[in-house]
C-alpha cells in the first residue's frame, strides 16, 4: 500500500511543479491542493504500516525540513523555488523510500 501511495504522491508533485515551472500559478495552486491530499494519504499509509511493524522507512526529520523549506518559499511568493524543492528534494526522498522497500 505505501509504495502505491508514494508513487501517487510523486505523480501529484510532478503535476504541481510542471505548472509552476510553466508560470501557470493559479492552476499550480489548485493542483497543489490535490498533491497535499496525496501526501497526507501517503503519510497516513506509512504511519499505519509502521505501527503494524513493517512498511517503508521515511526520514521524517528530512521530510519536515523539506516541507518547511517549501512552505517558506510559498510564503515568499517564490513558486519556482517551491517547485525546485518539491521536484528535487521531496521527490528524491520519496523515491529513495520506495527503493528501500524493493
Amino acid at each position: 500500500m505505501s509504495q502505491k501511495s508514494i508513487a501517487e504522491a510523486i505523480e501529484a508533485i510532478s503535476r504541481v511543479t510542471a505548472l509552476f515551472y510553466q508560470n501557470r500559478i493559479e492552476e499550480g495552486y489548485k493542483e497543489l491542493e490535490k498533491a497535499l491530499t496525496a501526501l497526507n494519504q501517503m503519510v497516513s499509509a506509512l504511519a499505519l504500516e509502521t505501527r503494524e511493524g513493517g512498511g517503508v522507512m521515511l526520514d521524517e526529520v528530512r521530510l519536515n525540513e523539506i516541507l518547511t523549506d517549501a512552505l517558506n518559499a510559498l510564503k515568499d511568493g517564490d513558486t519556482i523555488l517551491f517547485a525546485d524543492i518539491f521536484e528535487y528534494d521531496l521527490k528524491e526522498l520519496l523515491s529513495q523510500s520506495i527503493n528501500q522497500e524493493d
